[in-house]
C-alpha cells in the first residue's frame, strides 16, 4: 500500500488488527506445543501490560486505538513469526529471552512515543524520528 501510495487511516487499523490476531495465534501455537518456563511467561505478562499501558495513553489522548508503525514494533513481529525456527535452533531459553528483549523495546518505546507525542502518527518509525 505504501508503494502504491494507497495508505489510509482504516488500513493503517485493519493492518495493526491483523497483527494483534497474528500474535494470538502464534501465542496459541506456542502455548499448546512449547513446554515455557515461568520467567518467560511473567516476562510476557509484563510485555502485555506494557502494551495495554501504551494503549491506554493513545486512547486517552487520541481518543482512538493507536498501535504504531515503528521499526521496533516490526522486529518484535519478525521475532514472533520466527520463534518456532529460534526455538528449534537455541531453545526455548535462548530464544525466549531474544523475544521478550525486542518485543519489551518495542513496547516500551511505543508507550514512550504516545506520551511525549502532541498528535497520533501511527507511521512514526521510531522515537528517534518525527
Amino acid at each position: 500500500a505504501r508503494m502504491l501510495k494507497q495508505q489510509s487511516d482504516f488500513g493503517a487499523r485493519f493492518d495493526s488488527a491483523a497483527d494483534l490476531i497474528f500474535c494470538g495465534a502464534i501465542a496459541a501455537m506456542v502455548i499448546f506445543n512449547i513446554e515455557i518456563p515461568i520467567w518467560l511467561w511473567i516476562c510476557a505478562v509484563g510485555i502485555a501490560l506494557l502494551r495495554f499501558v501504551g494503549y491506554g495513553i493513545g486512547y486517552y489522548k487520541y481518543c482512538a486505538f493507536s498501535a504504531l508503525h515503528t521499526y521496533a514494533n516490526k522486529a518484535a513481529g519478525g521475532m514472533i513469526f520466527i520463534f518456532p525456527l529460534l526455538n528449534a535452533l537455541f531453545g526455548v531459553e535462548t530464544s525466549g529471552l531474544l523475544l521478550c528483549a525486542v518485543a519489551f523495546a518495542s513496547a516500551f518505546e511505543e508507550m514512550l512515543i504516545k506520551a511525549r507525542a502532541n498528535e497520533l502518527d501511527r507511521e512514526r518509525k521510531s522515537i528517534f524520528s518525527k
